[in-house]
């Protein structure tokens, strides 16, 4: 019994506290945000995920207090993120309000959630977080009025790059079918849907990445805020 305690205890100090289960979760995240495949989190990179969990730094007082957390848990110096350092990261942002903006705490959590479902759903479809941008801006691009499309945008955006026919056959019809599964009743999809749709064209051989991609690139006016000069 003792032994067991001692070897759980070790297990807890190893993964700050989650469990097992949690922090295979948080492993798969830094691993999506590990985009270069450094088995660390640079400075754009972590600032990438702070930003998508709606706490990256909003004020220069926020800065300062994000600065000395990373200071605390690195040891004094800034450099990139080991993945056991990110789960003490991971474990301070669960109580902390940076990048809030005034909001409550609550729905910080929910966009981790949404952040963390995001990434489930681009694993899924076997995408890498340099995708996952692309697909974004892509959708953002065609969702001019608000953060959902229609199915019938929807469809028109696919049809452009895998060069549906106006005419149906079985596979416009099955492209039809990904989509209407994951439409509400409103007929309107977010672009967590669009990633499950995607997801499932990759799957059913209906569509290929680079064939959804087209020759879109990733823009370079992403976030990476102050956060990245704090490892310069």
């Amino acid at each position: 019994m003792a032994h067991g305690l001692h070897a759980q205890a070790l297990r807890e100090e190893q993964h700050r506290g989650y469990s097992t289960e949690e922090a295979a979760e948080l492993r798969g995240v830094f691993d999506a945000y590990d985009v270069n495949r450094s088995r660390t989190l640079e400075a754009t990179e972590l600032g990438k995920l702070l930003e998508d969990m709606g706490q990256a730094p909003k004020s220069v007082s926020e800065q300062q207090e994000l600065r000395a957390i990373l200071e605390r848990i690195l040891g004094g110096s800034l450099r990139p993120l080991r993945f056991r350092e990110f789960l003490e990261l991971a474990k301070i942002m669960e109580s902390t309000t940076i990048g809030s903006g005034g909001e409550q705490l609550q729905e910080q959590r929910l966009d981790h959630r949404r952040s963390s479902d995001r990434m489930e759903l681009a694993r899924r479809a076997g995408l890498t977080m340099a995708d996952v941008m692309q697909f974004q801006e892509i959708f953002a691009a065609e969702a001019t009025s608000g953060s959902t499309l229609s199915s019938i945008e929807l469809y028109e955006l696919l049809g452009s790059r895998l060069r549906l026919h106006a005419a149906e056959s079985e596979r416009e019809q099955q492209v039809h079918w990904a989509i209407e599964k994951y439409a509400s009743s409103a007929g309107s999809l977010d672009f967590e849907d669009f990633l499950a749709i995607v997801g499932d064209l990759v799957d059913a051989n209906l569509a290929t990445v680079p064939s959804l991609l087209g020759r879109q690139h990733r823009s370079t006016n992403h976030f990476v805020g102050n956060l990245a000069a704090l490892f310069e």
